[in-house]
């Protein structure tokens, strides 16, 4: 695999950039939504975030990309630790799924009134390469329904 560099969100530049790369990321993946939909990060920005948590996207948003700038995934959180991973199908790796679920535990884990860290992560049934990087991870699988199942972390 190639080097990917780690970096922040830095304003509406990446916004743009990311609404591509998560349309790029539907069409590679047959149009199955193993990340999210545009319309979704849509929301997620503009009233989740703008209406709602008046959060700083350059606080919780982290972009994954190549020496050349071409994006291979991006971290957002949803609202009280839970984390979306989103990763090209070009760039899936056991080493990136894990350096993700490690920056997310990090920045994006909620502490409990029990002192403890938590943090939420969902993982299609059918997406090994994600489970096991949770598995590895220190993750417990709390659900098993058909399509989605919630893993949490607690520290």
């Amino acid at each position: 695999m190639m080097a990917l560099t780690r970096r922040l969100y830095q304003g509406e530049d990446d916004y743009w950039r990311i609404r591509t790369f998560l349309r790029e990321v539907l069409l590679r993946n047959d149009l199955r939504e193993l990340s999210w939909h545009v319309a979704e990060f849509d929301y997620w920005r503009w009233h989740l975030v703008a209406n709602l948590s008046g959060g700083d996207l350059a606080d919780g948003v982290f972009l994954w990309e190549t020496a050349e700038g071409r994006l291979a995934a991006v971290l957002n959180p949803i609202m009280g630790g839970e984390a979306i991973l989103h990763v090209h199908p070009d760039f899936r790796t056991p080493a990136l799924e894990d350096e993700m679920l490690t920056v997310a535990a990090e920045h994006l884990a909620v502490t409990g009134d029990d002192g403890r860290r938590t943090l939420w992560v969902s993982a299609g049934v059918a997406d090994e390469l994600r489970r096991a990087a949770l598995t590895r991870n220190g993750f417990e699988c709390l659900s098993a329904p058909e399509r989605q199942a919630y893993w949490r972390r607690r520290q």
